[in-house]
C-alpha cells in the first residue's frame, strides 16, 4: 500500500493538478488515506468508500491469502461462491437485474493477469494500518461504506470518522462492499453534494 500511495502522489505531482479532489474504493481508500495523511498538499477533499484504516483482521488476512493463492492457480471460477459474497451485498447478489452486471464484473477479472491481482490480494492481507496517521489529515473528508458491506463493515468506517476531524460518515442502505456499481446513482449524489459544500 505504501508503494501504491508513494506511486499516486507521484503521479498527481507528475501531472501538475494538485491539490485533487480524490476518492477511492477500498484499496484506493487504503491509497487515498496515506496520500492526504504524508503528502497533504496533494488533496483537496477526501472521499473513502468502504475502505479501513486498521489492518486486515487476523482471519480475514489468512482467508484473503489462501483465496490469493488459489485464484494465482485456478482462476475465479471455484472461487466464485466464497468472492461475491465479499464484493456484493445480498440485495444486489439476489436481484435478477444485477447478474448482467456481475456477469461483466467477473469478465474485466478474468481479463487480468492471475499474477497481478494475487499480489494485490496479498498486499490487501499484508497492509499495515494507518489509524495513527489520520490525525494528520486536513483535508475534507466523506467516508462511505454499505449498510451490508461484509469486507470492510460499517464499523470500520465510523472509525475513520472518529480519527479524522470533521469527517462525514455516510451509510448506504441495502449495499455491500462494491457500491459505485451496487448504488451508483446514491454514490454519486453523495459525492456531488460533499463537493458543492466546498468552497
Amino acid at each position: 500500500m505504501d508503494t501504491l500511495a508513494a506511486d499516486a502522489a507521484a503521479l498527481i505531482t507528475h501531472l501538475g493538478v494538485a491539490p485533487v479532489h480524490y476518492v477511492g474504493l477500498s484499496m484506493g481508500g487504503f491509497v487515498g488515506q496515506r496520500i492526504a495523511a504524508r503528502q497533504p498538499h496533494l488533496v483537496r477533499s477526501l472521499t473513502l468508500l468502504d475502505t479501513s484504516a486498521a489492518p486486515e483482521d487476523p482471519a480475514n488476512a489468512r482467508q484473503y491469502k489462501l483465496l490469493g493463492a488459489a485464484y494465482r492457480l485456478a482462476g475465479f471460477g471455484p472461487l466464485r461462491s466464497k468472492v461475491l459474497p465479499l464484493m456484493f451485498g445480498p440485495a444486489f447478489l439476489a436481484d435478477p437485474a444485477s447478474q448482467t452486471l456481475i456477469g461483466d464484473w467477473e469478465r474485466r477479472l478474468g481479463r487480468c493477469r492471475r499474477s497481478g491481482i494475487g499480489k494485490a490480494v496479498q498486499g490487501v492481507a499484508n497492509r499495515a494500518g494507518v489509524e495513527a496517521e489520520l490525525g494528520s489529515i486536513t483535508a475534507p473528508t466523506m467516508v462511505v461504506v454499505g449498510a451490508d458491506d461484509a469486507a470492510t463493515p460499517v464499523a470500520k468506517s465510523h472509525r475513520i470518522g472518529e480519527l479524522i476531524a470533521g469527517a462525514r460518515v455516510e451509510v448506504v442502505p441495502d449495499c455491500g462492499h462494491t457500491s459505485t456499481l451496487e448504488q451508483p446513482a446514491t454514490v454519486t449524489g453523495l459525492i456531488r453534494d460533499f463537493l458543492g459544500t466546498l468552497t
